[in-house]
């Protein structure tokens, strides 16, 4: 049986599936209030004040929640789609990286890395080797 919190962070993720963005936010607001140690509560609360344009705030909802739960891929996740929104590539690709050492088979952040690798690169960020180096030690 789910408890009242959960519950609440079932509800509040439901607003954001309708669009219901400002409830939402309010909704985690209220749940944080009441338990600030729960860190879905400030991931949750990061998506819908983001989603409402609200950048600060939700940066500092994503960062909160991965202090409260670094062994979270989706606080991760969540973070990097953020920051990847706001145009900050490398902190996104590190975010969503970390996303991926904690749950490697998410295929939702698979996706993202690959993107902002693509983004990274075309911007040259990351510059991909262009011929194989010839292996030295083959030679001695």
């Amino acid at each position: 049986m789910p408890t009242p919190s959960e519950e609440t962070l079932t509800v509040i993720a439901n607003l954001i599936s309708d669009g219901n963005l400002s409830e939402a936010a309010t909704q985690a607001k209220l749940l944080i209030d009441v338990d600030p140690a729960i860190s879905e509560a400030h991931s949750l609360r990061g998506i819908a004040l983001s989603q409402l344009g609200n950048e600060q705030e939700a940066t500092d909802a994503f960062k909160r929640a991965i202090a409260l739960g670094p062994s979270s891929s989706k606080a991760y996740y969540n973070f990097a789609t953020h920051l990847y929104q706001l145009g900050d590539m490398k902190q996104g690709y590190a975010m969503v990286q970390r996303s991926l050492e904690l749950a490697p088979g998410n295929a939702t952040a698979q996706d993202l890395a690959a993107l902002l690798h693509a983004e990274l690169v075309e911007a040259g960020f990351i510059v991909e080797p262009t011929t194989k180096q010839r292996d030295v030690s083959a030679d001695e």
